[in-house]
């Protein structure tokens, strides 16, 4: 089996345990998945910050973006909205937003946005 299908189906487990809110599995799953060499991706990383801003673990979701993007994986959609809906989730998306200048505007700017959403988003980080 290739590497890519390993890491593939390791990322879907944590995904499907992280909706289903089984966070110490969705970690044990990730932790195993390290050990063994697997090295996850920006699928991997979307859905660890996913489950854990979905039920209000904000901080937690924080340290995985800041992990994806030391590993050099960049931003995708998932990780975008995940995040953002994680500090909205938690009332925290004023104090954030600045957090994610950077990387948001690298993603925003790097993928196929709607102009007219990139003009307001970069309204509300200026």
């Amino acid at each position: 089996m290739s590497l890519i299908a390993v890491s593939t189906f390791y990322s879907e487990l944590i995904d499907a345990y992280g909706k289903a809110g089984l966070l110490q599995k969705m970690d044990s799953t990730f932790m195993l998945m390290r050990v063994t060499g697997v090295p996850p991706n920006e699928h991997t990383y979307s859905a660890l910050i996913d489950g854990y801003g979905k039920h209000g673990m904000v901080d937690k979701a924080e340290r995985v973006l800041h992990d994806m993007l030391k590993a050099g994986i960049a931003m995708n959609l998932v990780a975008f909205t995940s995040i953002i809906d994680a500090y909205g989730t938690a009332q925290r998306f004023e104090v954030r937003l600045t957090d994610l200048r950077y990387p948001a505007l690298v993603y925003l700017l790097t993928s196929n946005f709607p102009v007219l959403f990139l003009a307001l988003f970069l309204s509300l980080l200026l």
